[in-house]
C-alpha cells in the first residue's frame, strides 16, 4: 500500500470514529433500518367475518389463485384477494423471490435445488413443498441466493 492511500485510509478512519463518538448514526445501518421499515412484518388476511394476521417471517411461500394469492405459512394456507405482483411489490426482495409468473418464495425456506427438462427446476423447501423455479429466473435467483446466504448470521 502506497503512502497515499494509506493517509486516505486512515483520514477515512478517523472520520468514522469522530462520527461515531458524536452520537451520528453510521450511514450504513441508517440505510439498512431504514429499508427495513419499507417492507411489513404482518399481512392481515380477510377470512370469514374476522381478519387473521400472518407474520412475513412465517410465509413459506405464495402461490397465484386467479385474481388470489394463495399464502402457505406454517402449515396453513390462507387465500388473500390480491395479485402476486401486488404481493411481489410490498415484500422485501431481499427475502422473497418471484421463482415464476406463479410462484414466490421465501429464500429462507428453500432447501434443494431439484433440476428438470428444459432449463427449468424445482425447488424443495423446508415444509416438502415443491415450487418451480423457471428457467429465465434462474440465474437471477441463484445470484439473490447466494447474496442472501452470505449475509445470513
Amino acid at each position: 500500500m502506497n503512502e497515499a492511500r494509506f493517509r486516505d485510509a486512515l483520514t477515512h478512519a478517523r472520520a468514522r470514529v469522530t462520527g461515531r463518538r458524536s452520537g451520528a448514526p453510521d450511514a450504513g445501518l441508517a440505510a439498512l433500518l431504514r429499508d427495513r421499515a419499507r417492507y411489513p412484518s404482518r399481512i392481515l388476511v380477510p377470512a370469514r367475518g374476522r381478519t387473521l394476521v400472518v407474520e412475513v417471517a412465517a410465509i413459506d411461500w405464495i402461490e397465484a389463485t386467479d385474481y388470489y394469492a394463495s399464502i402457505h405459512a406454517g402449515g396453513q394456507t390462507h387465500l388473500l384477494r390480491q395479485t402476486l405482483t401486488e404481493l411481489e411489490r410490498t415484500l422485501d426482495p431481499s427475502r422473497f423471490f418471484r421463482v415464476h409468473r406463479s410462484a414466490i418464495v421465501n429464500l429462507e425456506r428453500v432447501r434443494e435445488i431439484q433440476p428438470l427438462f428444459r432449463g427449468d427446476s424445482s425447488l424443495l423447501l423446508s415444509t416438502g413443498a415443491r415450487v418451480r423455479l423457471s428457467r429465465t429466473r434462474r440465474a437471477e435467483f441463484q445470484r439473490l441466493f447466494a447474496a442472501s446466504a452470505q449475509s445470513a448470521p
